[in-house]
C-alpha cells in the first residue's frame, strides 16, 4: 500500500513538473530557435508584382534588412484516416532562409522541399503519424485533393505547417500562389518597433504584426497553464503528506508493544525515531523508483517526448524528489514524532498519573 501511494504520488509530481519545464520554454524555443523574421505583414489582397516593388521601397525607407514575400492558407492534411487543419506556406524566393530556421530535432539543417515534396513541421507529423518519405494528402476547401512525399520535418512549436514549392503549390491549389503577407527583417527589435508604423502606413498593408509582440502573447497564454501544473502539484503534494501520514500512524499502531518496551530498555526519543522509521525507507525507496518512472513516461507524453528534452524530465525528477521527501516526508516525520514518543509508559506516567 504504501509503495502504491507513494509511487503514484511521485508521478503527479514529477507530471506537473514536467509539464511546467516544458511550457515554459516553448516560446524560448520557438521564438530564439526557429522563428528569425521581426514582423510579419498581412496586405489587403494579393500583390502584383508592382505591388510588391512599391512595398520593398518601403520596407528600404525604414532601414528593413530583408524582406520576404509569402503566400499562406489553411487546409486539411490527412494520412491514415486522421486529418488535422493545418498552413501551408509558400514564400516568392523558394527559400526562407535567414527568415525560418528549418531543423531537425537534433538540429540538423533541413533544406527546402523539392517539386512533387514538401516538408512538415514534428507537431503535424506526430498528430498523423508519419516521417521523412512517408506520403501525406492535402485537401483544400473545393474538395482538391492532392498526394505529396514528405521530404522532412523539421521543429515547430507554434501552430503546424507545411511548406511548398511555387510549382507545388499550384499543383494543390490550381492556381499559382498569391502574397498576400510578408515577412520583414530588422536589425534589432527596437528598430522592427519603431517602423512598425511604416509598414501599417504602407499601400495595400491591412496588419502588422510584430514577433516580440505575439511571443509576448504566445508567453501570457502559456502563462495561464502555470495554475493548472500548480493545482497539481499542491494536489500532488498534500496526497502525499496524507498518504504517509496515515500509513506512518498504521505502523506505529501496529507496533505500540514493541516500542513501549524499547522505551522502558532505556531508548530516548531520537533514538526510538531511528529505530522505527527505517522500516518504512524500502517501500519508500521502491514506490520513489516505480513513481519516477511512471512520472517521467507521463510527462514525456504531455509534451510529444522530446528526446533532446531529457534535461527538462532530470529537473523535474530532481525537483519532485526535493519537494516530495524533503518537505513531505519532514513534515509526516514530525507530525508522527509526538505519537512514537507518547508509547513511552515513563512519558504516560508522568503526563497522567490518573490513567494507572
Amino acid at each position: 500500500m504504501m509503495m502504491i501511494g507513494i509511487g503514484g504520488c511521485t508521478a503527479l509530481l514529477i507530471t506537473g513538473f514536467g509539464i511546467q519545464d516544458s511550457i515554459s520554454s516553448v516560446v524560448d524555443y520557438q521564438y530564439d530557435e526557429i522563428t528569425r523574421y521581426d514582423a510579419a505583414v498581412t496586405f489587403q489582397h494579393a500583390l502584383s508584382g508592382s505591388e510588391r516593388e512599391d512595398f520593398l521601397a518601403v520596407c528600404e525607407e525604414s532601414s528593413a534588412e530583408g524582406c520576404l514575400f509569402v503566400a499562406e492558407k489553411s487546409l486539411d492534411a490527412s494520412a491514415g484516416g486522421t486529418v488535422k487543419t493545418t498552413n501551408v506556406v509558400c514564400p516568392e524566393s523558394g527559400s526562407v532562409d535567414g527568415f525560418i530556421d528549418l531543423h531537425t530535432q537534433e538540429k540538423t539543417p533541413i533544406p527546402y522541399p523539392q517539386d512533387g515534396g514538401c516538408i512538415i513541421s514534428r507537431g503535424l507529423a506526430q498528430a498523423l503519424r508519419l516521417s521523412a518519405g512517408d506520403t501525406i494528402t492535402l485537401q483544400t476547401g473545393d474538395m482538391r485533393r492532392t498526394e505529396l512525399t514528405v521530404e522532412a520535418v523539421f521543429e515547430n512549436y507554434v501552430y503546424n505547417y507545411v511548406y511548398l514549392t511555387q510549382t507545388t503549390w499550384q499543383d494543390v491549389f490550381g492556381e499559382a500562389p498569391g502574397y498576400e503577407a510578408a515577412w520583414v527583417n530588422y536589425q534589432t527589435d527596437e528598430d522592427a518597433q519603431a517602423a512598425s508604423a511604416a509598414l501599417a502606413g504602407a499601400k495595400n498593408a491591412a496588419a502588422v504584426t510584430l514577433s516580440r509582440d505575439f511571443r509576448s502573447r504566445v508567453a501570457t497564454m502559456m502563462q495561464s497553464l502555470q495554475y493548472i501544473v500548480l493545482v497539481v502539484v499542491l494536489g500532488a503534494a498534500a496526497l502525499a503528506f496524507i498518504v504517509l501520514y496515515n500509513l506512518t500512524n498504521i505502523n506505529i499502531t501496529e507496533r505500540e508493544r514493541e516500542i513501549a518496551t524499547i522505551k522502558v530498555l532505556g531508548f530516548y526519543d531520537g533514538e526510538t525515531n531511528r529505530y522505527v522509521f527505517p522500516r518504512e525507507h524500502h517501500p519508500d525507496r521502491t514506490g520513489r523508483a516505480s513513481g519516477a518512472s511512471d512520472g517521467n513516461a507521463a510527462a514525456c507524453v504531455c509534451h510529444g517526448a522530446d528526446q533532446d528534452r531529457s534535461h527538462v524530465l532530470r529537473r523535474a525528477c530532481c525537483a519532485a524528489e526535493l519537494s516530495h521527501f524533503g518537505c513531505v516526508d519532514a513534515g509526516v516525520r514530525s507530525a508522527c514524532q509526538p505519537r512514537s514518543a507518547a508509547e513511552n509508559p515513563r512519558n504516560r506516567y508522568v503526563a497522567g498519573p490518573e490513567i494507572y
